[in-house]
């Protein structure tokens, strides 16, 4: 018995009275048990390996005893074996190993071996040499086997359901007890392969090219591969088999999230001119670079992303050109097994730069932030950019949400942009104004767009304007005209349809609330006049509701009885005009403007007007005594 198995052997030693080496001649007929299978493998790295039913292995040799040679033939067909999870043989399948081996004091010899388990056939050669310790070499070669046949045993197979043909031509040395010192050459051939990736990935089709061994390196050639409907080429490497870092190049002409399980509720999101160089690693996928295009925005990031199943992201953003639209749709992207209204657990911390882009229909350049998201929060920490032909800088958050109606929450600063482009922006119709605004404040807003983005938007302001022009504003137009009716000024007045009013500066506090903008201390000064306004502006409805005073500089007229303002001008004690009061209200297009009593003007509006207008507290306001000379 071989351990506890049948054995049945015979044979003879021949020349042992020649004067070479005697030569002893045997041959052996065994059928093996798992536990002298485990003896001949290695019990301690094969001791997993289940090995059941009858099985016959025939040894023949032939040699002297420093120089044995060993032909073995062993019949598997009536044996279940199975390493768990790798590999599976079941009972009556085809299978069998040929072995051609030379034992010597200098090692282990296999010349040739052969195993067949169809559709797979291995061959190869081996050499075990003593010299020095353990070192092992290895060739082994395949013949080109259909992967889908091969599923029934090679279980680690089976849930990805392959197909195509590989082949593999590999030669290796290294230490047997070590797998990791193993140094490689040669290559795995890869033809028409498919495979269904883990997750929600779709399925990859059509992989062809080779898997090249260069001793501790492993890397590909280039191929070329669908994952679902989208074409991507690349190649892949190891540097070090012994580690699991996995470092990749690839590109995708039109590349579909859907294809990598990722939806949106706004409909299918495609990433075009994609190309990228990664390291995977465990649970982390370091970024060298990735560049794609959505829509109109680029996209060209670096950084590190950890534990895929809540990720943490970090990263560089640089981009030519950004549409912030754009990032809205790409926020909406989650898992396709994700529930609807969920959140997905991610966290990214992100350096921005983008050279030119636009937001909610604002153009920008030069834009530099921190930011970070989670959940469904952007945090963004700093900000600046150019803006309106100034520049633009601040912090805040948004809140990205499934419906789109995001919420936004800032505190920012504006200098010296253009009010002609603002006001192109805002869509005031003929008015035109120019200078340079500058603005800090707090504004606060939601909603898909602009429309909603106007009718929410609440926040309080401190505005400068410098060396403008307004002109086409029907309000002012209106009130330089009554001036003139009046007769109380004997400079000439601008003209609003033409040339418009030069100002030297406008200041003013103001309030939004609901799309009503409101100032109780707007003060706008020219060389001509000085005007204060308070009151408020419906942007939505295009309303005014306010009231305007104006205090002429150029020499001033004494008023005459028959003017028919008694009452509703402020003067200086001696009659001379200061300030002229007119109540503005209706479309902005087309409002009403009337003269108004200076006693109808609120104490706290005309303490304000006072103050700005930098009067003496101490004015006549009943005008019949200068009309009457008293």
């Amino acid at each position: 018995r071989f351990g506890s198995s049948p054995c049945k052997l015979e044979g003879g030693i021949s020349d042992f009275a020649l004067p070479g080496p005697a030569v002893y001649t045997a041959k052996m007929t065994l059928q093996p048990s798992r536990e002298e299978v485990l003896w001949l493998l290695g019990k301690e790295k094969f001791r997993n390996l289940s090995f059941q039913g009858a099985s016959t292995l025939e040894l023949s040799g032939k040699g002297p005893a420093d120089n044995y040679r060993i032909g073995a033939r062993w019949d598997l067909v009536d044996t279940a074996y199975a390493y768990p999870g790798i590999m599976e043989k079941p009972r009556e399948r085809a299978n069998r190993l040929l072995a051609e081996i030379t034992l010597n004091e200098k090692g282990v010899t296999i010349s040739s071996f052969d195993y067949d388990l169809p559709p797979v056939n291995i061959k190869g050669s081996a050499l075990l040499s003593f010299a020095g310790g353990k070192n092992l070499s290895l060739r082994v070669q395949s013949n080109a086997f259909n992967i889908r046949e091969a599923v029934p045993i090679l279980p680690v197979l089976r849930a990805h359901g392959p197909a195509g043909t590989c082949s593999i031509a590999v030669d290796g040395r290294g230490d047997p007890d070590n797998p990791g010192s193993f140094l490689w050459k040669g290559d795995i051939s890869l033809t028409n392969v498919s495979f269904q990736p883990p997750e929600s990935i779709k399925r990859i089709t059509g992989l062809t090219g080779k898997v090249v061994f260069r001793g501790k390196r492993i890397e590909t050639s280039r191929f070329s591969a669908r994952v679902g409907r989208s074409a991507v080429s690349g190649k892949c490497g190891i540097d070090d088999l012994s580690k699991t870092k996995l470092d990749c190049q690839f590109d995708s002409a039109l590349f579909r999230t859907a294809d990598i399980g990722l939806l949106s509720p706004e409909g299918e999101i495609n990433f075009h001119d994609v190309k990228g160089q990664i390291a995977v690693e465990n649970e982390h996928l370091h970024i060298d670079r990735l560049s794609l295009r959505l829509r109109k925005s680029v996209f060209n990031l670096s950084g590190d992303i950890r534990n895929f199943t809540a990720p943490k992201i970090a990263v560089s953003l640089k981009s030519p050109y950004m549409s912030f639209d754009d990032v809205a749709l790409l926020t909406t992207l989650k898992p396709s097994g994700q529930k609807v209204g969920s959140l997905f657990p991610v966290e990214l911390a992100s350096n921005v730069q983008i050279e030119a882009g636009a937001f909610q229909d604002i153009n920008f350049k030069k834009l530099k932030a921190d930011l970070k998201f989670v959940g469904e929060t952007l945090d963004v920490k700093a900000l600046e950019a150019g803006i309106f032909e100034g520049k633009l800088t601040g912090r805040g958050k948004a809140d990205i949400r499934p419906d789109g109606r995001n919420r936004y929450a800032a505190r920012f600063s504006l200098d010296k942009v253009s009010l002609d482009k603002i006001q192109k922006y805002l869509k005031m119709g003929e008015r035109e104004v120019t200078g340079n605004l500058s603005l800090t404040g707090d504004l606060t807003a939601s909603g898909r767009n602009t429309d909603d983005l106007m009718k929410t938007a609440a926040g309080t302001f401190q505005v400068r304007a410098d060396k403008g022009v307004l002109k086409r504003f029907s309000a002012l137009s209106k009130i330089f005209s009554l001036l003139n009716v009046f007769q109380l000024a004997k400079f000439q007045l601008p003209d609003m349809a033409t040339g418009g009013m030069p100002y030297n500066g406008i200041t003013g506090d103001f309030v939004l609330q609901e799309g009503v903008l409101s100032s109780e201390n707007l003060f706008i000064e020219s060389d001509a006049m000085q005007i204060s306004a308070a009151g408020k502006v419906n942007l939505l409805k295009k309303e005014l509701d306010n009231i305007v005073g104006v205090h002429p500089l150029g020499t001033l007229d004494k008023i005459v009885a028959k003017i028919p303002v008694a009452g509703w001008l402020l003067t200086d004690e001696k009659g001379n005009l200061v300030t002229v009061h007119f109540r503005v209200e209706g479309k902005w297009d087309d409002p009403n403007v009337t003269p108004i009593p200076v006693q109808s003007v609120g104490q706290g509006v005309l303490d304000i007007f006072l103050r700005l207008f930098q009067l003496p507290v101490k004015l006549v306001t009943d005008t019949g005594e200068v009309i009457l000379g008293h």
